[in-house]
Order: structure tokens, then sequence, then C-alpha cells
């Protein structure tokens, strides 16, 4: 997240804390302008944790994510609480799991998405010159 360009996300950027990178176990698929995680599987997902200064933050988050509070049913993700790893420490953590079909999507095996795309991008860089 840090890498990426999120300046719409610039409000509640302010109100989080970085903590560190960490993991979860799930499986991790390319949904070409995002990734989609899925808490199945026993695969390590890489990413970024972050403490949420205030609760309100969560209302920005969710519609950037395409969150609907109130019809989870029909949302491009779901807010889950899960557990993440950081080194030898767990903490309870939300992750925006994919409410989506994933039979046709692309699982990025190394299950960190930054460097997934660094790689996809570089190789989309060469085959289009």
């Amino acid at each position: 997240m840090r890498d990426f360009n999120l300046s719409f996300l610039s409000e509640a950027a302010r109100h989080l804390e970085f903590v560190g990178i960490g993991h979860v176990f799930g499986t991790l698929y390319d949904c070409v302008y995002f990734p989609a995680a899925v808490l199945t599987g026993e695969s390590r997902i890489i990413g970024e944790i972050f403490f949420i200064k205030y609760h309100s933050c969560l209302e920005i988050i969710n519609a950037y994510e395409g969150f609907d509070l109130k019809e989870p049913g029909n949302s491009l993700f779901l807010r889950r609480c899960t557990i993440a790893h950081i080194g030898d420490s767990e903490l309870d953590v939300w992750i925006y799991e994919y409410n989506g079909d994933t039979r046709n999507l692309r699982i990025i095996e190394s299950g960190n998405y930054k460097d997934y795309v660094r790689v996809r991008d570089r190789m989309l860089e060469v085959i289009y010159r």
C-alpha cells in the first residue's frame, strides 16, 4: 500500500500507523487491477499491517474496497477479522476478502502482490514494446 499511488485514501492515510509487514493464511489471486485475497488455503499472503487510529477511517477504506456494511453479500470485498503473523507475534486484524468468483483468476503463488506486480508489469513492457 505504501508503494502504490492511493491519493484518494489520503484522508484515511493520515490516521493510519504502519505496524509492519506480516502475513495471513489463504490464497491470493490476480484480478489484473487489484489483488484478491481469499482466506482459504494454507499459503502465506504477505501484506502491510496498519493500526487505524480512528474507527471513522474504516468508512473511507470500506468505500475504497467496495464493502457495503448494509449489504455485505453484494460487496466486492467482505471485511473479515483474522489473525496476522508478524515475526513471532500474532495480531487480530481486519482484512478485505474477495467476494467474487475466483475460478478464472490466476493464483499469485508467492503471496506477495507488490513483488508480483513489479515482475508482471516488466514482462508486459517487454511484450508490448
